[in-house]
């Protein structure tokens, strides 16, 4: 085989692998973004919203209609509420981990 023939296979295999690579990337990045989207409550409410341990209330991300910015609330399996008021959310999604604190 000549040597051109050669550097033709290994390039093919390298953009093979590229391409692989790429494709697995893109579907990484789309499992994180499916993660991390609005929810409509009228598509689903949240499964899990108690703590397995403590069996205190997990904190969502809620959005309401007149509100600008989202804000925390509580969702008890009925209701939603911030912790003073029931609220009525149009979306939700799940907090976020908070950073690793390195000292």
């Amino acid at each position: 085989m000549k040597k051109k023939d050669t550097l033709a296979i290994n390039l093919i295999d390298e953009m093979d692998n590229l391409w692989a690579y790429a494709h697995k990337l893109e579907s990484k990045i789309a499992e994180l973004e499916a993660n991390r989207r609005w929810i409509p409550v009228s598509e689903r409410l949240p499964i899990k919203y108690r703590d397995e341990e403590t069996r205190e209330l997990i904190p969502f991300l809620v959005c309401i209609v007149g509100k600008e910015y989202p804000f925390r609330a509580l969702f008890d399996g009925k209701e939603w509420g911030d912790g003073a008021f029931k609220v009525y959310p149009t979306h939700w999604m799940p907090l976020p981990q908070p950073p690793e604190v390195r000292e």
